[in-house]
């Protein structure tokens, strides 16, 4: 079901905020909501999945390293790599 689903995330999640730092969770949380609950969003084929914004290759190759955290330059969202 999807309450199960959900159940399960957001369980998953909480094992993942002890590995996240401090100033990266705040901003995280301010993205989120500003951002109707969705602050992280993936790149496909080069472009932000939420917005539709064909981004910038430099970007892109931000994105695919993980140690930093890369935006989207028109939604503001942080990128990940599908």
């Amino acid at each position: 079901s999807m309450e199960a689903m959900l159940a399960a995330l957001t369980a998953e999640r909480k094992l993942f905020i002890p590995h996240i730092k401090a100033a990266d969770l705040t901003h995280y949380q301010k993205l989120r909501a500003k951002k109707g609950g969705v602050a992280v969003t993936g790149v496909a084929d080069g472009n932000c999945l939420s917005c539709g914004v064909m981004l910038p290759y430099r970007i892109v190759q931000q994105a695919e390293d993980d140690s930093t955290l890369c935006y989207c330059e028109s939604c503001g969202r942080i990128l990940f790599i599908l």
